[in-house]
């Protein structure tokens, strides 16, 4: 196996495989929404990744380094959102019947924009750049991404799922997503 690859797969792994603030989404979708109604999210989250790779490869990562302030306030328009999350999160309510509740999933737009404010979405794309892609390299990178990062993504969800029986038992619901706001609260801390 190339050395390149292999790297590149253990990024991939690692990154996605492990808590973060797109992992923390994709559970309390599952808890709240169920697997089919949280695809849109999964959906937006891979592509968003995928178009951020393709970017840097272009040369998007040279207009941060020409100009430091655009990445300050990227910085800033990461913590917005992220507090915009968590306020999506807190709205949503525990109820007797998971399909009562009037707030939705989040969608595929939101999902993929959501990329481009994510800290850890960003050190993964960046480090998988910089782990010796070429331009014509590039093709496969974005399919071993997809195939790598899919099933990772699918199995936050799922365990949301798999969560969402004992959770609907009192206010634990409830408590759980005040839990995984405060987990995506604390992803401020890794832009600044």
């Amino acid at each position: 196996m190339n050395e390149a690859l292999l790297a590149q797969v253990s990024i991939i792994m690692v990154m996605v495989g492990t808590p973060g603030p797109n992992n923390f989404l994709l559970l309390n979708s599952g808890v709240n929404f169920g697997v089919r109604r949280s695809i849109p999210l999964l959906a937006g989250i891979l592509m968003g990744c995928l178009v951020m790779l393709l970017a840097l490869a272009t040369g998007l990562g040279q207009v941060f380094a020409h100009y430091p302030l655009s990445l300050t306030i990227m910085r800033v328009i990461s913590a917005g959102f992220l507090a915009y999350l968590v306020i999506k999160l807190l709205q949503t309510r525990g109820t007797n019947s998971h399909r009562e509740s009037a707030v939705k999933p989040l969608g595929f737009w939101q999902g993929a924009a959501f990329q481009w404010v994510n800290p850890k979405a960003w050190m993964m794309c960046l480090s998988l750049i910089t782990a010796g892609v070429t331009h014509s390299d590039m093709a496969m990178l974005l399919i071993i991404f997809a195939v790598t990062a899919l099933p990772l993504l699918l199995a936050w969800n799922l365990g949301g799922l798999a969560l969402r029986q004992w959770l609907s038992v009192g206010t634990r619901l409830v408590w759980f997503n005040r839990a995984m706001a405060l987990l995506l609260l604390s992803c401020v801390v890794m832009i600044f």
